[in-house]
């Protein structure tokens, strides 16, 4: 894989979070660098980066999933920093989704009183010209749930370590056991 295709995969990692702050890109530019790509080149795919989206948040340690109760803004409102999109139930409260984020809300990913997995796309907030299509199809899977994927499949290798190891340590004390 080249460098350019590598910094793409990484771009993408801040990109499921919504946004690209100061320090992110800042660790994008390092990573560019590590991967022999122009500051130059870096600056021109991150000044290319048209929208924003935005996750169904964690909001609390033992929180999975939300319902949004209700869209508070339609697809082509104008959305500033600080504007309030939604409601959103949690297992503990009803809160306020708020938007760090400037642009045209682009589009709405869950219709109201939906159950939404924490991680999953709620909205895209961006210029009004992005292609939101292709944003939506590469979209990845909500982080928290391929952990989970990897934590469940490590767990049945361990499960089926554990079954070896004791089957194997009978069939020794046998072995043993008959001598």
């Amino acid at each position: 894989m080249n460098g350019l295709n590598q910094l793409s995969e990484f771009i993408q990692i801040f990109l499921v979070d919504g946004k690209i702050s100061s320090r992110d890109r800042l660790n994008i530019m390092n990573k560019a660098r590590e991967l022999g790509v122009s500051d130059e080149k870096c600056n021109e795919i991150l000044n290319s980066i048209q929208y924003s989206i935005i996750t169904m948040p964690k909001i609390s340690d033992t929180m999975n999933e939300g319902v949004l109760k209700k869209w508070l803004k339609k697809v082509g409102d104008s959305i500033s920093e600080g504007d309030c999109l939604a409601e959103i139930e949690t297992d503990k409260a009803t809160l306020e989704l708020e938007s760090f984020y400037e642009g045209t809300l682009l589009y709405l990913a869950v219709k109201e009183e939906e159950t939404v997995d924490v991680g999953e796309l709620l909205v895209i907030i961006g210029k009004q010209d992005t292609n939101i299509e292709e944003i939506i199809n590469n979209f990845k899977v909500a982080p928290l749930k391929k952990e989970a994927e990897i934590l469940s499949t490590e767990i049945s290798l361990v499960e089926k370590t554990v079954k070896l190891t004791t089957y194997f340590r009978s069939k020794l004390t046998t072995s043993f056991g008959a001598n």
